[in-house]
């Protein structure tokens, strides 16, 4: 039995077109692929600029209590940290002599009032900030044996570049930034110290009551800028190229079109920058979450969390 090859082919291609007639057509709509985002309003705010410099606390009141004799310290009443009032005994002190006396006072004991040991004494009240010697330690005289800091004396001693040094002025308001918590206070000298190998000009501020080591490290926060009634953004939804030359945020049209706007940065802190742009107003919808790296144009849905 013969088959013909041409009516084979002809009713194969009846076949296929068959076949596609009777397929379905594609839903466009629901192939059509889109980015979740998370968006918010442009809002009209104000935002401040602060300048950062260092600081280290100092006591600018201390007492040192020397040694008034030379000999060994039989007794020292206080530790470091305790709080010691002028007048009172911080140790005491024998002699050499008295130390040898030790053995002729079970001859003679009148003798034993000549071994009684010499008292040291506080001349300032405070805290007790280093002890420098141990019972039993030698000590020459005029040896600081401890020192007291005066609490009400603590400044910071902040340095600030000679350049802007000028910009600072007594009772400027500023912000004491320590780890857990900030500290409001004001600048309350400026200092005629100029450091040699950074140009610094030395600044103090007076601390309020308030108690910290000394040699501590801060930073000082002051204002250096404000602009009211500007164009707020946060400053994660601010995108850029590899040389910064280039700014943008996703704007959305529509509620499912994300478009690239270009912005000017101006001003900004931790968490606000302030933009200029002639593409972008007030209550615009821009893309908060989900924007990194969106191409311009490209289909979002905008899913935010429940107020």
């Amino acid at each position: 039995m013969k088959i013909d090859i041409s009516k084979l082919y002809l009713v194969s291609i009846f076949l296929i077109i068959a076949i596609g007639c009777n397929t379905p057509p594609v839903d466009q709509n629901r192939t059509k692929a889109f980015v979740r985002v998370q968006t918010a309003t442009v809002n009209k705010g104000t935002i401040d600029q602060y300048r950062l410099f260092n600081g280290v606390t100092k006591y600018q009141r201390k007492e040192d209590i020397r040694a008034n004799v030379t000999g060994y310290i039989s007794t020292i009443n206080f530790e470091v940290g305790n709080s010691i009032r002028r007048g009172q005994v911080l140790c005491y002190i024998r002699t050499k002599e008295q130390q040898a006396l030790g053995a002729a006072i079970r001859i003679d004991s009148t003798l034993a009032k000549l071994t009684i040991p010499m008292a040291i004494k506080s001349e300032a009240t405070g805290v007790v900030s280093v002890i420098n010697y141990n019972e039993n330690s030698f000590v020459s005289e005029g040896d600081i044996i401890a020192t007291v800091i005066q609490p009400n004396s603590l400044t910071i001693q902040v340095s600030i570049p000679f350049d802007q040094s000028k910009e600072i002025i007594k009772e400027m308001p500023c912000e004491i930034v320590l780890k857990d918590t900030t500290i409001n206070a004001k600048i309350s000298q400026q200092l005629p110290i100029i450091d040699p190998l950074t140009q610094n000009q030395q600044f103090l501020i007076e601390m309020p009551k308030i108690i910290l080591p000394e040699n501590l490290k801060v930073q000082i926060r002051m204002l250096e800028k404000i602009a009211e009634n500007a164009m707020v953004l946060p400053r994660s939804v601010i995108q850029t190229n590899e040389l910064q030359t280039k700014f943008w945020v996703m704007k959305v049209l529509n509620d499912s079109l994300a478009v690239n706007i270009n912005v000017i940065p101006l001003m900004q802190n931790d968490s606000l920058v302030q933009v200029r742009s002639t593409l972008l107003d007030y209550k615009d919808t821009i893309i908060t979450k989900g924007a990194y790296q969106l191409q311009d144009s490209t289909v979002v849905r905008i899913e935010n969390p429940a107020p």
